[in-house]
């Protein structure tokens, strides 16, 4: 094999985006309409769905997200979770302002995605006696 076609090999999987098996994940979470301002999104691997491997964690800000390099989500079945929660006028803390949303997707094998998210303005069941 000469030296450039096994410098090009080199290089092409050194470039492949998700070497690590992970992809970056960016997108916008909103909720009644609205960004949610606060909150964090979790990625677990879905293991009823054969998906395995580190869950990720990231950070909303204003109605915004994105993973850093290296710390995506794993390729295939996740279980995601958002929690979000707002600064009322008059408080320093913020509140939550829904429960846990969770719903399951799928994450390809990919250097970046975009996963938009729109929480349900759900309102719980009342209980009857």
């Amino acid at each position: 094999m000469s030296r450039h076609l096994l410098a090009l090999c080199v290089l092409v999987l050194l470039g492949c985006g998700g070497s690590d098996g992970r992809t970056q994940v960016s997108g916008t979470v909103l909720w009644k309409g609205k960004p949610v301002p606060l909150g964090s999104i979790t990625l677990e691997p879905d293991a009823s769905r054969g998906g395995r491997g580190p869950q990720a964690r990231i950070m909303i800000n204003r109605g915004r997200y994105a993973s850093r390099a290296g710390f995506g989500a794993v390729h295939g079945p996740v279980v995601v979770e958002v929690d979000g929660y707002g600064v009322p006028d008059r408080s320093e803390f913020p509140v939550q302002l829904f429960p846990p949303f969770r719903f399951t997707t799928e994450i390809p094998a990919a250097p970046r995605h975009q996963l938009d998210i729109v929480v349900p303005d759900e309102k719980p069941a009342s209980r009857s006696r």
